[in-house]
């Protein structure tokens, strides 16, 4: 019968337990990159459908429309741009918009194409 050296058999398992273990963890590492990158690159081409989708200007406010569309995150967000909007065509402070006060205001903000 041989004898067994337990030295060589710790060493070996030991080896494999932390090859193993490392190789897990850059398995895993790879797969949640990738992940990421499909996830951005998602969002992208969502965003540039969107865009295509609303670049076509049809009415005077579609400037205002369409960058109200493509940068907001929640709708909270979308509250937040619509309210300053607001805010920067109520040049009287008074709480109401006629179509003197949003015109200047369209004005000062600047779309491309213009407001008209």
């Amino acid at each position: 019968t041989r004898k067994v050296d337990w030295a060589v058999v710790l060493f070996n398992v030991s080896f494999v337990v932390i090859v193993v273990w490392t190789l897990l963890q850059v398995v895993v590492a790879v797969l949640l990159d990738h992940f990421l990158s499909a996830t951005v690159m998602e969002k992208q081409q969502k965003a540039v459908e969107r865009q295509k989708r609303f670049r076509k200007v049809t009415s005077a406010l579609d400037p205002v429309l369409l960058s109200l569309c493509n940068v907001y995150d929640n709708t909270y967000d979308l509250c937040r741009r619509i309210h300053q909007i607001f805010l920067i065509c109520d040049v009287d402070r008074a709480g109401l918009i006629d179509y003197d006060s949003m015109h200047t205001g369209f004005r000062k903000l600047d779309f491309q194409p213009l407001v008209h």
